[in-house]
């Protein structure tokens, strides 16, 4: 964007030279999928979140593709941990969130729309 660069990371394990690749990002979305230390072959869980932020310094990082686990031991609570342990932003993503990045970032909900080919989405009429 105009106001600076949002970064996406795939689903990989932590590494010093990925996270480099991200210096200088301003919302950073990272695949989060276990808490604490709990790590899974070729992911990342919240501990390395912490490397990862540490590392790169985004204004923002969102957590995203989170696993059942992580679902399990409260996603929201993971990010504040990540939050405090780093002092940067960290949220957990969730569906209909839309981030604005301008000179602030600022994060709202969207209403979901009634798709015009689903007649099902009315459930009151059902």
């Amino acid at each position: 964007t105009g106001n600076g660069i949002f970064s996406y990371v795939s689903d990989t394990a932590y590494s010093d030279e990925i996270a480099d690749q991200y210096k200088g990002t301003r919302v950073l979305f990272l695949p989060i999928t276990t808490p604490d230390d709990k790590r899974i072959k070729f992911h990342m869980c919240t501990q390395d979140a912490e490397y990862f932020i540490n590392r790169v310094r985004p204004e923002l990082t969102v957590f995203v593709h989170l696993g059942i686990v992580m679902l399990k031991h409260d996603a929201d609570a993971q990010a504040r941990k990540t939050e405090e342990a780093t002092g940067c932003r960290v949220i957990a993503g969730r569906d209909l969130m839309q981030i604005e990045i301008g000179k602030d970032i600022t994060i709202t909900d969207i209403e979901p729309k009634k798709p015009e080919w689903n007649d099902a989405w009315n459930l009151e009429e059902h």
